[in-house]
Formats: structure tokens, sequence, C-alpha cells
């Protein structure tokens, strides 16, 4: 039986996740989200905000399995070269740390 190749051209249209919406409007559904989703909404941010990825940064504060953090905070910023950070908690100087790092102050 042979295996598929996991690095071989894809359609735009392909699903490329399947995720569990929270139910808030009745009862819990999965949603496949394609390729062609994923990176329009990610170009589609990058043509309105002007980010540069050699001084801009980003700070990952949501679940990777949020559509929202996946698509805005994930794969926008590496489109645009930006560097992403995660963050392990709602620490207070956790968050300050990149607010202000030390390495901008020189």
């Amino acid at each position: 039986m042979a295996i598929a190749n996991p690095c071989a051209p894809r359609c735009p249209w392909d699903a490329i996740t399947l995720n569990y919406t929270s139910g808030t409007t009745g009862k819990s559904k999965g949603v496949l989200l394609t390729h062609e989703g994923i990176l329009a909404n990610a170009l589609g941010l990058l043509s309105r905000i002007d980010i540069d990825g050699r001084v801009d940064r980003f700070l990952s504060v949501l679940p990777m399995s949020h559509c929202y953090e996946c698509t805005c905070g994930f794969v926008a910023p590496l489109l645009a070269g930006t560097p992403v950070y995660f963050a392990r908690g709602f620490a207070p100087r956790e968050i300050d740390y990149f607010a202000t790092p030390a390495w901008l102050d020189d």
C-alpha cells in the first residue's frame, strides 16, 4: 500500500484543517477550512495592515487551534517575514517582556 506524499502539491480548495466550533448558536460542529480560504484571509490582512518583518513582532496568546490566531497571528506574519513569539500564559511579566524587549533599548 502506497503512502501519500504529505509534500505533494495541493489544490487550493483541499481541506487544510478541521476546526470545531464552540456551539454558541446551537450544537458544536466541525468546520473544514481550505488552503485557499486561510491564504485569502492572511493576504487580505496583509493588504490592509502594513507589517514590516524587519521591525514588527507578533505575540501569540490564543491557542493555535483558534482560526483567528492561526490565520492572523501565525500565517500572515510568517508571510510577511515577521517573527512570532508564543506566550506561555497571561502572566503580566511575560507579556511586559515582549512589550519592551531589552534588545530594543540598545
